[in-house]
């Protein structure tokens, strides 16, 4: 190229060089283009390859599985046939786990098929044959399934009869037992178990059922040992039938038993009652004072109340066992022998009860003379220290004068509380034991509470520890049954208790010192109102003497006044002796 001397190229060279660039350009082009054109092909003959790569070995893995399940001894070998069942299962989900695998490979020519592969006849056909020949894979699976589950059914039919069989011959083995129970809980789980055992051979009958069900299947479906089938089927639903009497007589033995063990079990708990109610009844606590007595012939009447109203549920198992023995029961002398028993024991606790009732009503009585003696004794022992001969008699005739009057009433007041007295003496006469010693008996045991118990049912008692408490009777080792201070009653466990002597005091040590009967009590009423009565007697005569001293001593000293000066002291003289005889004479008893 030739440069101008300006610098510059000439016109035609750059068009040259511009047309040159282009031609360049364009072969540059048309080479991509190509090679683009190449790939593409290139790429869809990959993916042909690829896809009859994965067809040819989908075909492959299909005839593998076709020479599984065309393999007849699966279901015409009748050993083993649930494992091989499971082992055809485990077949099949291996199908349908490569069926995904399968349609990928499907889509995938359909794919090349949709976007006009070159080789799209090829794919169609080879997406044919696949599923041509999965089809049948499937089918024959199927199929193959069927007969083995027919084989199972033909299996699990004879396995179903001997375990009804087998489940019969036990039923018949329980049904022919002599054993009817030996006390009420062993009958009643027995009882128990009968009806389980009905229930039981109620639920097999869809079993015995099923039997003939699948025995007309096969028969409908000509099963080749259709013969033994149905002789299975008689035998069986024979056997079912012959179950129903036996069970009948069984259960009418054990309701027998049931009956008889449970009247024992009545007996005995109405003879626990009575042994519980006995310690009560036959007590000899009289009370401590009236308030004792009061609550414990309280308590008593609830006893009684309590009795009668127990006699109603003894009546009943007592008329229970008439009934049976009515039946002709089989253990009618050993019910008999029971009953006399318990009504022994009853009428024992009736009389018991009555005899300790007249006794607490005496006690009463008895608790309430005694606080009326106490009050009578009171008084008296308040009143002797007013008529005591060495009390004060006053120091001048005002003084005196002014005692003898309170006197004259004490002496009224005493004699007016004879009747008292007399009243007193009524009372004790009409005690129905008046020479019977009061005293406070306590016939029962105490105990301390040396841990915590919450009840737990309504025949329990809560306790604390530190609390005492009464026992009233101990029916087993392990509980007794107490009664609080508040009067409340219930069962505490044995080990929280621990027994403590009771502190038994007598009544004379609260109400005399000596008296032991309401008829000593009387006496010494009577012994402390007759010195009473001495007492103030011996004071009025003392007060009267008194009185007449000063009278003398005051006529003295008027005498003196009148006498002359020279007779003073001969007339002193003689007063000071009518004053030391006036002494000397109140000193005296």
């Amino acid at each position: 190229m030739k440069r101008r001397s300006t610098g510059t190229f000439d016109k035609e060279v750059v068009v040259k060089i511009i047309e040159l660039r282009d031609l360049l350009i364009n072969r540059r082009n048309t080479l991509h283009t190509k090679m683009q054109t190449r790939r593409s092909l290139l790429e869809l003959s990959y993916k042909y390859q690829q896809f009859e790569r994965d067809a040819y070995e989908i075909k492959t893995w299909i005839n593998e599985r076709f020479k599984t399940v065309r393999d007849e001894s699966a279901y015409r070998d009748p050993t083993n046939l649930q494992g091989k069942l499971q082992k055809h299962q485990a077949f099949t989900s291996e199908i349908e786990s490569n069926k995904a695998r399968i349609e990928t490979t499907l889509s995938t020519g359909q794919q090349m098929i949709n976007e006009d592969h070159f080789q799209s006849d090829e794919i169609h056909d080879r997406i044919q044959e696949l599923k041509s020949e999965l089809r049948r894979l499937e089918d024959e699976t199927r199929q193959k399934e069927v007969l083995i589950v027919a084989a199972i059914d033909g299996q699990a039919y004879y396995r179903g009869v001997e375990d009804l069989e087998l489940w019969m011959s036990e039923i018949e083995a329980h049904l022919a037992s002599d054993d009817y129970g030996k006390d009420l809980a062993s009958c009643h789980n027995l009882i128990k178990k009968h009806q389980l055992l009905e229930v039981d051979v109620q639920q097999h009958r869809d079993r015995v059922e099923g039997v003939y069900r699948q025995c007309k299947k096969f028969t409908e479906n000509k099963h080749f040992d259709t013969p033994n089938i149905k002789q299975k089927q008689e035998e069986v639903q024979r056997r079912y039938v012959d179950l129903r009497e036996p069970m009948k007589k069984r259960k009418a033995k054990l309701e027998d038993a049931m009956r008889l063990h449970q009247l024992f079990r009545d007996i005995e708990d109405e003879e626990s009652w009575i042994r519980e109610k006995e310690p009560v009844a036959q007590s000899q606590a009289r009370g401590k004072d009236l308030i004792g007595a009061q609550k414990l012939l309280k308590k008593h009447h609830a006893l009684i109340a309590e009795i009668d109203a127990h006699e109603e549920s003894l009546n009943k198992v007592v008329q229970t066992a008439k009934d049976m023995m009515g039946e002709d029961h089989f253990a009618a002398e050993e019910i008999q022998s029971k009953i006399d028993d318990v009504t022994a024991m009853w009428d024992k606790l009736k009389e018991r009860s009555s005899a300790r009732l007249d006794d607490l009503q005496d006690a009463l009585e008895a608790q309430e003379y005694l606080l009326d003696a106490n009050e009578a004794s009171a008084w008296m022992n308040e009143k002797l220290p007013l008529v005591s001969p060495t009390g004060n008699y006053g120091k001048n005739q005002d003084a005196i004068n002014s005692a003898m009057k309170k006197h004259q009433n004490l002496m009224k007041d005493i004699e007016s509380y004879k009747k008292v007295v007399e009243n007193l003496a009524q009372k004790a006469a009409e005690c129905k034991a008046p020479d019977k010693e009061v005293t406070d008996v306590v016939d029962v045991e105490c105990a301390n509470v040396v841990f915590d118990y919450l009840e737990k049912n309504p025949r329990e008692l809560s306790v604390k520890k530190g609390e005492n408490v009464t026992i009233l009777s101990t029916p087993t080792r392990d509980w007794f049954k107490v009664e609080n201070s508040e009067g409340k009653q219930g069962f505490v466990p044995a080990n929280h208790l621990k027994r403590v002597e009771p502190v038994v005091k007598s009544s004379k040590e609260r109400l005399a010192e000596e008296a032991r009967t309401v008829s000593d009590r009387q006496k010494q009423i009577e012994n402390q109102y007759g010195e009473l009565c001495d007492a103030a007697e011996k004071r009025d005569r003392a007060l009267k003497l008194r009185i007449e001293l000063y009278k003398v001593k005051g006529d003295a000293k008027l005498l003196f006044n009148w006498t002359s000066k020279k007779n003073h002291d001969k007339l002193l003289d003689q007063v000071n002796v009518v004053g030391i005889y006036a002494e000397i004479i109140i000193l005296l008893p």
